[in-house]
This record gives structure tokens, sequence and C-alpha cells, in this order.
């Protein structure tokens, strides 16, 4: 579901539940935000290398740009690792 359909629905559920005070469980948005410190801190990267990447075009994980704010899903990120992950080679070399 793309991000843009999702903040409108969240949208319409607080204009609905208006005043009244609702407690939430979890979150709405069903996966973890995670900012540009997250990344740098799990990946152990420097934050330039997200940020040209983002000037490039290039980086390989979703990200949202809410105003001047980067917010990435920890599910993209998670998904990019694994797909990052090498298997060593245990045969025998020749």
């Amino acid at each position: 579901m793309p991000i843009v359909y999702r903040i409108l629905q969240i949208c319409q559920l607080l204009f609905e539940i208006g005043g009244r005070h609702v407690k939430q469980s979890k979150p709405v948005l069903n996966d973890e935000m995670l900012e540009v410190p997250d990344i740098v801190r799990e990946l152990k990267i420097k934050s330039g290398w997200i940020y040209q990447r983002i000037h490039a075009g290039t980086l390989p994980f979703p990200y949202v740009k809410i105003g001047q704010h980067l917010r990435f899903l920890a599910r993209g990120l998670r998904e990019f690792v694994a797909a990052q992950t090498r298997q060593a080679n245990t045969g025998s070399a020749a």
C-alpha cells in the first residue's frame, strides 16, 4: 500500500476520533520508522553514504520524506540486509 494512501487513512482516522482519548497498543503504521542515526548505527556506515545515495537516486532501500525529515521502514532495511548477506564458501579448493 503506498505510504501516501496510508497517511491519508491515518488522517481520516484521527479526524473521526476527534478529541477522544484513544489508547494505542501498537503503532499505527505497523512497522518501526527509523531515522538516519538509526541506520548509521545499525549498518555502521557514515551518514554521508545515505545522503549521497538519496541525492543520486540510488539508495537501495525505501525511504519516506516528510517535509525535511527522512524516515525509513525497518522492514525495508531488514530486506536490504538480507539481500546483501552472502553465504560462506564451504566447498574445498581444488
